[in-house]
């Protein structure tokens, strides 16, 4: 089966080379993808903390310093005051300007430049300003509302003013100032109030540096995170652009491998080392009429349980070679195959052993049938060789037998014993004579185009060679070709050939045929006309009423190489070249049979217009 052989090296090389590929990319992209996405979402949680913690600084923790300054300012404030007022207004009484003297006076100062205070005032009950530090005040009277509706009712009133405002009084502050109402309570009776100013400008100052130092790491590191962040946002957008051409090449690729796969009319699989079928190309796929991957092969191919002790795709996993055989496959419909097939390792795995094995099955029937043809025409070319052979040896001694038994009618007086048997003689030799003949027009090599010709004239060629042993088999022939039947354009030995297989078939089914079910041995042969879609067909019908033909190998009966006669009474090639010769001349060939019953094989070729 050198013939055979299947070169299918760039199959393989395709196929592990793109299972390598896609593999290799695969890695390397998911890898690098996974970890871009990784550090991109870490950029991202980092970014939304340094963002969160800018406004943070800015929204909660200086309003929340600064409140925290105001209030221990103002508790500042309500702590002199109540220090002041225990000292030198012990009696709780409303306070008036008999309180104020010189000693007073320079207490007060005295306590303002201790404490850091800006100022210190002192009002009446009616909002009178009894003492300030600052002696413009002294004498002034608040009538403002704070006053009168907070600060009266006995509670302490705060307020901030920022440099380059007016203070609750008006007064424009040059510094950052904490202006705080510490009212003095007799119970509920409002005896009256001390203001004092704290300032608060290098504390402020002090808080609003580390407020400013912190935002700006913080938003730097915002600015930082962000730009790393669109870097990240390129980065990716390029891998996943490197990405999809990657695919698109994948693609391309993938594309350019099923052509090839698909180009191939052989049936292909791929099996893994428990050969289930891993991948299969299209025409797996149309031959089994369904996808065999996740199957067994040898359940596919041989439709077994386990594979064969002589499997040789285990084999070739155990060893890693190539291997090739011949098999026969039988399909489910009876229909019979062969197969040449050869396997090959895919792909391997890390340590070399083979991991996949891609098997490759061709259809060699027609090759097989091509080969077994080719070596039948030789064998009827000797056939024919020897055939002419022995014509050429019959003739001569059977002329003259001939011409001996005519000197003896010559000889003889007519009407007497010897002149009839030497006439006998005459008849059987000329009967002889016309046989060698038909054997040496058959057994001829015929390379002549189709000539008009007549079906009698080839249909009794035929007969002068099969008559004899049909009658000497008890077989009643029956012939009605009818004159006006036209001419047929024929290889006239080709047909001869066809109706001699048609005629030996019908006399095998005959003989077969159990005596006690035969009243009579009949070959009928049967000429008419017809007219088939427009065209003029000369039909000859052959019938026997022999054993028939059953009805599940009707449609087989044309294979080449199918036979239902025993072994070495045929080669189940009669009908299947005798359907190649009618078909060439344009004709048909077609069976009506009933088992057990009749045959009638029906002969149309075309009338020439």
């Amino acid at each position: 089966m050198g013939l055979c052989r299947l070169d299918t090296s760039p199959l393989f090389f395709y196929y592990f080379y793109m299972d390598k590929w896609q593999e290799m990319k695969k890695r390397f992209t998911e890898n690098k993808i996974f970890k871009i996405k990784l550090l991109r979402n870490i950029l991202i949680v980092s970014l939304s903390i340094a963002t969160a913690l800018s406004f943070y600084n800015i929204f909660f923790i200086y309003p929340s310093f600064t409140d925290l300054l105001i209030e221990s300012t103002k508790n500042d404030s309500i702590r002199s005051a109540r220090h002041l007022s225990a000292m030198f207004f012990p009696e709780q009484n409303e306070l008036t300007e008999n309180y104020f003297s010189v000693d007073l006076l320079k207490e007060i100062e005295s306590h303002k430049d201790d404490f850091a205070l800006m100022k210190i005032k002192i009002y009446s009950k009616s909002g009178k300003t009894l003492f300030s530090t600052d002696v413009n005040d002294v004498g002034v009277i608040n009538k403002l509302k704070y006053f009168h509706e907070i600060v009266a009712l006995g509670k302490v009133h705060t307020e901030v003013v920022s440099k380059g405002t007016v203070s609750l009084e008006g007064s424009k502050m040059t510094t950052d100032v904490v202006e705080t109402y510490v009212p003095l309570m007799n119970g509920d009776n409002f005896l009256g109030a001390f203001e004092i100013y704290y300032d608060i400008t290098n504390r402020k100052k002090k808080l609003d540096n580390l407020t400013s130092k912190s935002t700006t790491v913080l938003v730097s590191l915002t600015v930082g995170l962000l730009f790393a962040i669109i870097i990240i946002f390129f980065k990716e957008n390029k891998t996943t652009a490197d990405r999809k051409r990657a695919e698109a090449a994948l693609l391309e690729s993938e594309e350019k491998l099923a052509e090839i796969l698909n180009s191939f009319t052989d049936l292909i699989i791929v099996v893994d080392k428990d050969l289930n079928i891993t991948w299969s190309n299209h025409v797996v796929v149309e031959f089994f009429g369904t996808n065999p991957v996740g199957k067994k092969c040898y359940d596919v191919f041989h439709v077994r349980d386990t594979p064969s002790a002589t499997c040789h795709i285990e084999k070739c996993f155990e060893d890693g070679r190539g291997v090739e055989n011949e098999m026969e496959y039988i399909g489910t419909n009876g229909v019979r195959m062969d197969l040449w097939y050869t396997g090959s390792v895919a792909t391997r795995s890390e340590d070399g052993r083979p991991k996949s094995v891609i098997v490759v099955y061709r259809d060699i029937t027609e090759k097989k049938l091509l080969q077994a043809e080719t070596a039948r025409t030789g064998q009827l070319a000797s056939i024919g060789e020897l055939a002419a052979g022995v014509a050429h040896e019959i003739n001569n001694p059977i002329n003259g037998i001939i011409n001996c038994a005519q000197l003896l009618i010559d000889e003889s007086q007519e009407g007497s014993a010897q002149a009839q048997i030497s006439d006998r003689i005459i008849k059987a030799g000329s009967r002889i004579a016309m046989i060698v003949r038909n054997l040496l027009s058959f057994a001829r090599d015929h390379e002549d185009e189709p000539r008009l010709a007549t079906v009698q004239d080839i249909l009794s060629d035929s007969l002068n060679l099969a008559e004899t042993q049909i009658r000497k088999d008890g077989i009643d022939l029956k012939v009605y070709i009818p004159d006006e039947i036209p001419k047929v354009r024929v290889r006239s030995h080709q047909i001869q050939q066809v109706f001699l297989n048609i005629i030996s078939n019908a006399r095998y089914a005959l003989i077969k045929k159990p005596t006690f079910a035969l009243e009579d041995k009949i070959i009928e042969i049967n000429g008419e006309v017809l007219t088939i879609n427009n065209n003029k067909y000369v039909r000859v019908i052959f019938s026997d009423n022999g054993t028939g033909i059953a009805a599940n190998i009707m449609d087989r009966i044309c294979d080449p190489f199918f036979s239902n006669k025993p072994l070495g009474e045929g080669t189940g090639l009669g009908l299947s070249i005798s359907h190649s010769i009618i078909k060439e001349h344009g004709g048909r060939l077609n069976f009506d049979s009933v088992e057990g019953d009749y045959t009638q094989v029906i002969v149309d070729l075309p009338v020439p217009g």
